[in-house]
């Protein structure tokens, strides 16, 4: 015993400042490692007991089938980040079923509307974007393309009346050029604006005429061609669907009348042509000869009471 304490006597004075200094740090850095190993032991455990309380996403729909997020349900193959195929159903009870990213509909799907529409086709984060179809209660569909989900595009629309136009769209009306079905089987064909024939076009009739030519806001309107369907031609300027304005028509029976109208009718000054040769140039009012004029037949001077007696006047009255 007096031998050991001899000994370590003796180390300690071999002790120096420096040897005592690392003893020192070496103590504090011991007692720092086992404060750090209790802190991760700590941590370790809370997080096992977080996951514990708090499974992922993925995890309560593969447990319960659905997860509720802020009211949003959401079931079906999801990820954690709400990515795969499934169903979403918001709080005013729109629904939709297809591919999800990130929690918004994108990719091919389905929507079901409270109001009773649908749609089916593609999705771009959250919007209706690309081509798809859509369906209303009241019998409308539209079957082409969408922008931010707005009909916009080349597309096919029929209205609940039965009206249908395929063709160009824009902010969800006819724009740009398409063919227009009717109800009463007219068929329009070219240019529309803002769901209105606008420009130039083609319009079938369904009593069987024709009109090729200037339309502004439904009507024909501006220059044009009309051809009836017995035969008689009107080529000339239009103003709100009638003939108004210079113009050339050849009736049924061969007359032909160059010169001004109004309201569908010859009015002012014309030059009138018969079948027989017979000419009269002068005014005419409501598409009848009015005052004096210059009547001819042959090259020669004939009195313009015979002309009246003519069967053109009786075709005119017929006519409008």
């Amino acid at each position: 015993m007096h031998d050991a304490e001899k000994n370590i006597n003796a180390f300690l004075g071999a002790l120096t400042y420096k040897h005592y200094l690392g003893i020192i740090f070496g103590f504090f850095l011991t007692l720092a490692g086992v404060f750090l190993q209790l802190d991760h032991i700590t941590k370790t455990q809370s997080n096992r007991k977080g996951s514990q309380t708090t499974p992922s996403i993925s995890k309560i729909i593969g447990e319960r089938g659905e997860v509720n997020i802020e009211g949003t349900i959401y079931r079906g193959s999801l990820t954690d980040n709400l990515t795969g195929f499934g169903e979403i159903i918001w709080l005013d009870l729109t629904s939709y079923r297809g591919e999800i990213k990130k929690g918004l509909p994108d990719g091919e799907g389905e929507i079901n509307y409270p109001s009773g529409k649908t749609y089916r086709g593609k999705l771009q984060k959250g919007k209706i974007q690309g081509l798809g179809e859509m369906q209303w209660s009241d019998g409308r569909s539209y079957r082409g393309e969408f922008t931010d989900g707005i009909i916009s595009g080349n597309g096919d629309f029929i209205d609940a009346n039965g009206e249908r136009f395929i063709g160009e769209f824009l902010d969800g009306k006819p724009h740009g050029s398409g063919t227009l079905f009717s109800p009463d089987s007219s068929i329009y064909m070219g240019e529309m604006q803002n769901g209105l024939k606008q420009g130039r076009g083609t319009l079938a009739l369904s009593n069987g005429d024709l009109y090729e030519g200037s339309f502004v806001k439904n009507q024909m309107n501006g220059f044009g061609e009309h051809t009836s369907s017995d035969g008689e031609t009107y080529k000339g300027n239009f103003k709100n669907g009638q003939k108004h304005g210079f113009g050339l028509s050849t009736f049924k029976n061969g007359s032909v009348y160059e010169g001004q109208f109004a309201e569908n009718k010859p009015q002012g000054e014309g030059k009138l042509s018969l079948r027989d040769g017979a000419i009269y140039k002068g005014l005419f009012k409501d598409g009848k000869i009015e005052g004096s004029g210059v009547c001819e037949s042959q090259g020669e001077k004939i009195s313009c009471t015979d002309l009246l007696k003519r069967d053109f006047f009786k075709t005119q009255d017929r006519k409008n």
